[in-house]
């Protein structure tokens, strides 16, 4: 159910479609902050 709860951030309401899509790109900005050494 692990990709369930990742799914739940990008499937959201209608209205908060947006909020899915800022949550994602918060969640790429911190792996990019703490692996930003790897291509």
């Amino acid at each position: 159910h692990g990709s369930m709860q990742v799914h739940r951030l990008v499937v959201v309401d209608e209205n908060d479609v947006v909020k899915g899509i800022v949550s994602l790109s918060d969640i790429l900005q911190a792996l990019v902050l703490t692996g930003g050494e790897k291509p």
